[in-house]
């Protein structure tokens, strides 16, 4: 039973993957996103899964390092993305495309020395659903390269696009002072008063 356990962070990737897959030529529809955003969730709970994992066999987790590149005809940017779990990485490289999809034409999102993600920046989209349960630190993460971006003299600071999206972006985070993650452990705790309160009545 015990090797079943261990093979299903694995199973859960798998089936993410195909998802992507199956997501890229459903590209730029609402199936598409539907299917990007199940892959991610996927994605989620097999890091979980794989994280805890490793916590009672006392291995260390090893750091994953992403990199976004976009590309044009005339030329290519690469953006360093310091973000731990892959599926907060995939949604970051979806929201810097769709940011600069008026300057870059495709993107390629890098862990280490391998591709996992990519294709044409007009079909990425930007998205603050708080059902994918986005790290707040992942979502600064964003917003410093936006605005290092803007700040930059490449022709893609000055995208509307991406304006705009650095803007509502930085409200969002001004309003949101808590950790997602954080918050998801309160509303859960709040979940099971009711259940403690019976308990004790009982």
């Amino acid at each position: 039973m015990a090797p079943e356990k261990l093979e299903e962070p694995q199973k859960l990737e798998d089936r993410a993957w195909q998802l992507i897959e199956v997501a890229k030529r459903s590209a730029g529809t609402a199936r598409g996103q539907a299917l990007m955003k199940q892959a991610i969730e996927l994605l989620k709970q097999a890091q979980k899964l794989g994280d805890n994992a490793k916590t009672g066999a006392k291995i260390e987790p090893v750091k994953e390092h992403y990199r976004l590149w976009l590309e044009a005809d005339d030329g290519s940017i690469s953006v360093p993305l310091k973000i731990e779990c892959m599926a907060d990485a995939f949604w970051a490289a979806e929201a810097l495309a769709a940011a600069c999809a008026e300057r870059y034409a495709s993107f390629e999102l890098w862990r280490g020395w391998r591709i996992i993600y990519g294709g044409a920046t007009r079909n990425c989209t930007f998205t603050l659903d708080p059902s994918l349960a986005l790290a707040r630190a992942t979502q600064a993460e964003l917003l410093e390269q936006l605005e290092l971006l803007g700040a930059s003299r490449v022709a893609v600071a000055r995208s509307k696009r991406m304006l705009a999206m650095t803007e509502l972006l930085r409200q969002k985070l001004a309003r949101t002072d808590l950790d997602v993650s954080f918050v998801e452990e309160l509303n859960e705790e709040a979940a099971l008063q009711p259940k403690k309160k019976r308990e004790r009545s009982g």
